[in-house]
């Protein structure tokens, strides 16, 4: 993917005591894969002394035990290497904020600065996007729905060779989808929520677009909830408030179509967004 060429993403995975750092389980485990254009630059894994016993069900799912554990280094001790190795990095993992608030926690009780909500990217919200109507996203159903013959073992860097390997087999079918650059791409599938842009200026915009009869680029919220870019020629406006209708010609469905105005996230001129 000619987008993700001079885009660092580092795939991630975590194993911990337990579901909640809220409720005291720690970091047992972490995993990295640094890509680069869809081609693996590093690893990096470490276990880790979480100070505390790892739970019978945490145990029987990853098959980490306390004594794997003991002699390994404390979190505090080897955050400084993680962090070094996915700077200027996304963060990508399967559920990734599940990943993303284990570390938060065990950044914060170290002293050190949070990973921010911006550079995640969660592949079950690219699978949902690109393969929508499954009856599962869990990981181990996507690597069978692709054909993937790799087992999910519930160790960390496992995990993340079958994210990868799943990530490849979704980026293999988004040509036809519409994403053409990465700023579209982290707008669509990253973790942060969409920020809609003010009617006044959706408005403005596709006015001028149509009195000029030029193209935009339209993120819109369809069916399903799912959300996609759409290059649109606007012909006209109808309805008022929560009515408010784009009536134009959509270059990915071949033909006219109605766009609600409270669908559209964000609008621009093409010249801005390709």
């Amino acid at each position: 993917m000619s987008f993700l060429n001079d885009v660092t993403i580092a795939i991630v995975d975590v194993e911990t005591t337990g579901l909640s750092p809220i409720h005291g389980d720690r970091l047992v485990e972490i995993a990295a894969m640094k890509i680069k254009g869809m081609k693996i630059v590093d690893r990096w894994e470490s276990l880790i002394y979480p100070g505390r016993e790892m739970t019978v069900e945490a145990s029987m799912v990853n098959g980490i035990t306390d004594d794997m554990l003991v002699g390994q280094p404390m979190a505090k001790d080897m955050l400084p290497s993680f962090m070094d190795f996915i700077e200027g990095a996304y963060m990508m993992g399967h559920n990734v904020k599940f990943d993303w608030k284990f570390i938060n926690n065990e950044l914060d009780l170290a002293g050190y600065d949070p990973i921010k909500e911006d550079v995640l990217i969660d592949t079950i919200k690219i699978s949902r996007g690109i393969v929508p109507g499954l009856p599962s996203y869990a990981l181990l159903a996507l690597s069978r729905f692709f054909g993937i013959r790799q087992t999910q073992m519930h160790r960390a860097m496992s995990d993340v060779e079958l994210t990868f390997q799943v990530f490849c087999r979704l980026m293999e079918q988004i040509d036809n989808k519409g994403y053409w650059e990465f700023e579209n791409f982290i707008n669509v599938f990253g973790v942060k929520k969409l920020r809609k842009q003010h009617v006044r200026h959706k408005i403005k915009v596709i006015q001028e677009a149509s009195n000029r009869q030029e193209a935009v680029k339209v993120l819109y919220v369809g069916g399903g909830r799912k959300t996609s870019y759409r290059k649109v020629m606007p012909k006209k406006i109808v309805g008022e408030g929560k009515e408010t209708v784009i009536v134009g010609y959509c270059y990915l469905r071949e033909n006219e179509r109605y766009f609600r105005l409270d669908r559209i996230v964000a609008v621009e001129p093409l010249e801005i967004l390709f």
